[in-house]
Parts: structure tokens; C-alpha cells; sequence
């Protein structure tokens, strides 16, 4: 039973773990889908500013008349704007796959730990059943001589009516 309970332990520590990994990977996608839209806005302005190259316009990230400086220094803030946002997507794409392999080992070791539950509890409940068929045979047993003692004192009694008598003053 012991080992059962430690067992039963070890799979619901397991299982807990996998579940807080399970909600990790959920929270990266998430980001990683923040990440996605922040990109794309971030293309969607740079794309603009480059398309107001040469023109007269507003610029579409802060609003003020755009000038040849302006475009120049509002581009390089968004490629590096742009950049920032891929090298966050890669390192959380890099986090998530660390995330999915300990997910998966912590999955497998849980199912190992189910089937060597399952084999302890089966023993377990082998034993039970044992025990209990013991049980039964010591009780049957016991009846049994109690029984042949019973019969024996009956028998010695009719083979000697004075051993009652004897039997009395003991």
C-alpha cells in the first residue's frame, strides 16, 4: 500500500508539473501571437514611410509632416522596432519547443508511472484477495478441530462412562 501511495504521488506531481508546462506553452503562443501583431503593424508603418519616399505627407507613426530627415530616422526606428519583434518571436519560438520537449517527457513519464500503479494496484488487490482466502481457510480450520475435539471428547466419554466423572473433578 505504501508503495502504491508513493507511486500514486510521484504521478500526481508529474501530472501537475505537465499541466503548469501545458499552461507555460499556452501563455507563449499567446505571446507569440502578440509578437505576430506587433510585426505586422510594425511592417504595415515601415511599408507606409516607404511609400511616402520622395512625397509630401504625414508620417504614420507620429502624425508630423514628413521631410527626407524625418522618413530617414522613422524607418530606422522601425526596422529596429522590426527587428526587436523577430528576435522576441525567435527566442519565444525557441522557449515554446523547449517547453513542448519537457511537456512530452513529463507526458511519458506519466504514462510509465499510470502503468506501474496499475501493476502495484493489481498486486495489491491480488493480495488483498489472498488474504482474505486465508482469512477463510484459518476460520474453516479452526471450526474443523474444533469440531474433531468436540467428537474426540464425545467418543472418549461413550468408551468410558467414568471419564465424565473424572473430567468433573478435574
Amino acid at each position: 500500500q505504501r508503495k502504491l501511495d508513493k507511486i500514486f504521488k510521484r504521478v500526481s506531481r508529474a501530472q501537475s508539473k505537465w499541466s503548469g508546462l501545458r499552461d507555460k506553452i499556452t501563455q507563449v503562443s499567446k505571446l507569440r501571437a502578440r509578437l505576430d501583431e506587433r510585426r505586422q503593424s510594425v511592417e504595415a508603418a515601415l511599408e507606409a514611410l516607404q511609400s511616402l519616399d520622395g512625397k509630401s505627407g504625414k508620417c504614420p507613426s507620429c502624425g508630423q509632416k514628413v521631410d527626407a530627415k524625418h522618413l530617414v530616422s522613422e524607418s530606422a526606428l522601425q526596422e529596429e522596432s522590426l527587428a526587436r519583434v523577430v528576435q522576441e518571436a525567435a527566442d519565444l519560438e525557441q522557449k515554446e519547443e523547449a517547453l513542448e520537449a519537457s511537456s512530452a517527457h513529463i507526458q511519458e513519464r506519466c504514462r510509465k508511472l499510470e502503468r506501474v500503479q496499475s501493476r502495484v494496484r493489481g498486486k495489491l488487490d491480488d493480495a488483498k484477495s489472498a488474504y482474505a482466502e486465508l482469512v477463510q481457510k484459518t476460520k474453516y480450520a479452526r471450526h474443523e478441530l474444533y469440531t474433531k475435539q468436540t467428537e474426540a471428547e464425545k467418543g472418549a466419554t461413550q468408551k468410558n462412562p467414568f471419564a465424565v466423572l473424572l473430567k468433573q473433578a478435574e
